[in-house]
């Protein structure tokens, strides 16, 4: 059973990081019926695995959710921005208490009532929340695959580095052989092509798609504009790019100070972009691409910018810099001291 047990954690994370981005998504567009119909199957999919490992809060609120997207998809219920709130309400809640059985700690029930409740209207217990409209994704075709431990990967890379090395050896007694056998090198080739073929396949399975990355972000973009009263849409590109794991992991907490940092310092809000002559509804667009042996991640916003003189005014407020010293910098220089530690031009 508790292989079971984690595989059903395993495959629940996997599945909630891209999840949240789908509610947000369908609330974009509520006509989508593959959005609708990957929602459901996943709280379906909870409900009957929560029944067999005997999880009854999971089953239950997961059944709830199952209940009100199938009324839905029969078309006697609208999917409308209170529903979608609940929806999310209860996608966090799953993930809540999933996290909480993987670690072992105790996690009352308080509120689930009210997040069931929700989802038939009666009250409004909705995660914060305003528009954004991510780009909609293909449906991804299935394929074969299994869960491999990034310990496990990295004993096999150890392993294919101890092979090489031992290639390396066999190839220089080789040449030193006055005598050489022509079989044996042959062999020894084979064997180079065969061990080049397998280092290659190890280094790929370290590799995964930086979409395991962006998938997190309509969910955040659309909160974080939304306490700040903001309405932002949200365009991802580059999706495919892959990255090492480990990297990924690494990049988390980086890219969603960068994106909240864009929403609550660049982006202004609808009264501030209207006397400025711009749409209400502002845009960040986040992108990867593969340069050469580099990943560009770039961050695009339509939002006020940088003010470098406000930079600078901060800087010899705090007595960080003097005034002798900021003036003699390039507009590039001044750009640059966003990066000086502990500096906000948030007032």
């Amino acid at each position: 059973m508790d292989d079971l047990l984690q595989e059903f954690i395993a495959e629940t994370r996997e599945t909630l990081e891209a999840l949240a981005g789908e509610v947000v998504a369908w609330e974009a567009d509520p006509g989508n019926r593959d959005r609708l119909d990957a929602i459901f199957r996943f709280v379906h999919t909870v409900k009957g695995s929560c029944g067999f490992l005997d999880l009854p809060r999971l089953a239950r609120l997961s059944h709830a959710a199952e209940d009100v997207l199938a009324a839905v998809r029969s078309g006697t219920r609208t999917p409308d921005r209170a529903l979608v709130n609940a929806v999310l309400a209860i996608v966090d809640r799953i993930g809540e208490i999933v996290e909480a059985i993987d670690s072992g700690q105790a996690l009352g029930d308080s509120g689930e009532d009210l997040l069931i409740a929700a989802l038939d209207g009666s009250i409004d217990a909705a995660p914060t929340g305003t528009e954004a409209a991510p780009q909609p994704t293909a449906r991804r075709a299935a394929t074969r695959s299994v869960r491999l431990s990034v310990d496990l990967l990295d004993r096999m890379m150890s392993g294919m580095s101890d092979m090489v090395l031992a290639r390396n050896e066999l190839a220089r007694r080789l040449r030193d052989d006055a005598d050489p056998d022509p079989l044996v090198d042959a062999s020894l080739e084979r064997l180079s092509l065969t061990v080049a073929e397998m280092r290659d396949t190890v280094t790929r399975t370290r590799m995964q798609k930086i979409d395991a990355l962006f998938s997190a972000l309509p969910r955040m973009v659309r909160d974080t504009a939304a306490s700040l009263g903001k309405s932002v849409s949200l365009s991802i590109e580059g999706a495919d790019v892959e990255l090492d794991r480990e990297m990924i992991e690494m990049m988390r907490d980086p890219l969603g100070h960068i994106v909240r940092n864009a929403l609550d310092h660049g982006i202004e809000t609808p009264a501030e972009r209207r006397a400025a002559g711009k749409r209400e509804n502002g845009r960040l667009t986040v992108s990867a691409r593969q340069s050469g042996n580099q990943i560009i991640i770039e961050f695009i916003d339509d939002g006020r910018g940088i003010d470098t003189d406000k930079l600078v005014r901060r800087l010899v407020e705090n007595g960080v810099r003097t005034q002798r010293e900021l003036r003699e910098l390039t507009e590039l220089q001044r750009l640059h001291l966003i990066f000086e530690p502990g500096l906000t031009t948030k007032d």
